[in-house]
């Protein structure tokens, strides 16, 4: 996955040259059409040709030549897309970026100056790290889902001899005392292990904190109790950052897991929309609707630019305008799609820009 820095250097070096973008969808619901996305790619492209034939003649050379340079991204693939998506940009010399992606995309094809960017940035959200924690009073696995990609990182554990005494062990020892003045070895065994699941507990919330940095999520499974402490903890520390899960356990499946957290990076998402519109509901943190945002935009205020995916859909050369202009200030850029982005669309005609400071005319 292109970061925003690499988008924004991609759009500004290609900013002059025509570029052929394409964003494909692969199918889902009926297999035997495995291969509809390449006669929709075909058809698609055609019509387009036919535009530029009608409006530009002078680039149809230049366009059959991208179009080649796409048709060979393509042509190691079977009938069925290996990915959700696939996005490519193309000029008539090379193919610049290309990658699967891990959503269904609207099925865009545009011959542009500078790529077009907007469909894109929603891969943006698979990029922040969600940390998942399953968690016993005994053991702890952790992982990071990132762009697409579950990957183990750690495994703590108790001491085992601690483990141990809280079944058999304490149970051969249970009669003995332990040097300590009214502590029978039951009672030594059970202090001791509530003494070391505390400290597992602070190792791994220590872990995932640093794991998360400023912008991951946290996914919390495992046995309830251990969780719920685990997940309460964390919530102290990194607010509206945390779920809990309760399907999730040490027994889960890898394809499981990834499922459970594909639903768990969205109402993440989600939630962390959902503070930057509060955050920038007062007008001296926030512009509001098309015009404000525009000017906060062309004055460098804006820190982070919420996009609703209806914006994208229904007006994709204004989406496109304002997603450059903040790319290229370095400015983070959100699609909002869901109840949020229909709110957005509603209120501020799709679009609202978190401020780094309040510029004249805003606000």
């Amino acid at each position: 996955m292109m970061t925003r820095k690499s988008l924004a250097e991609l759009s500004a070096s290609l900013e002059k040259e025509l570029v052929l973008s394409v964003y494909i969808a692969r199918e889902n619901e009926d297999p035997g059409m495995g291969d509809a996305w390449r006669r929709r790619l075909a058809s698609v492209i055609t019509g387009v040709r036919s535009d530029v034939e009608g409006q530009a003649p002078q680039d149809l050379p230049a366009f059959d030549r991208a179009t080649e340079w796409v048709a060979s991204e393509f042509e190691p693939f079977g009938r069925i897309l290996p990915h959700e998506g696939w996005c490519v940009f193309a000029t008539q010399d090379r193919v610049w970026h290309a990658e699967g992606l891990p959503f269904l995309p609207p099925e865009i094809v545009r011959w542009t100056k500078g790529p077009y960017l907007a469909p894109y940035v929603r891969s943006f959200k698979s990029a922040r790290p969600v940390v998942l924690g399953l968690v016993d009073h005994y053991h702890a696995h952790i992982y990071r889902f990132q762009d697409e990609e579950l990957s183990a990182v750690l495994e703590l554990e108790v001491e085992r001899e601690i483990s141990e005494a809280s079944d058999v062990g304490v149970q051969k020892r249970a009669s003995g005392a332990t040097g300590m003045r009214g502590m029978t070895g039951t009672d030594y065994a059970q202090r001791s292990q509530a003494e070391e699941a505390r400290r597992l507990q602070n190792r791994v919330v220590g872990a995932i904190e640093k794991m998360c940095g400023s912008e991951g999520g946290v996914v919390v499974g495992g046995t309830r109790e251990a969780a719920g402490a685990m997940r309460r903890e964390l919530e102290d520390k990194l607010p509206g950052r945390v779920l809990e899960v309760s399907e999730l356990s040490f027994d889960s499946e890898r394809d499981e897991l990834l499922a459970y957290l594909r639903v768990a990076t969205s109402r993440l998402t989600s939630a962390r929309q959902a503070r930057l519109l509060e955050k920038s509901a007062d007008p001296r943190r926030g512009s509001h609707g098309w015009d404000e945002t525009c000017r906060a935009l062309a004055a460098g205020a804006v820190d982070t630019l919420l996009v609703a995916r209806g914006l994208i859909a229904t007006a994709p050369d204004d989406a496109e305008r304002l997603i450059r202009l903040a790319l290229t200030q370095g400015a983070e850029v959100e699609e909002v799609g869901g109840e949020l982005g229909d709110r957005l669309m509603a209120e501020t005609d799709g679009v609202v820009g978190r401020l780094r400071f309040v510029p004249a005319g805003v606000g």
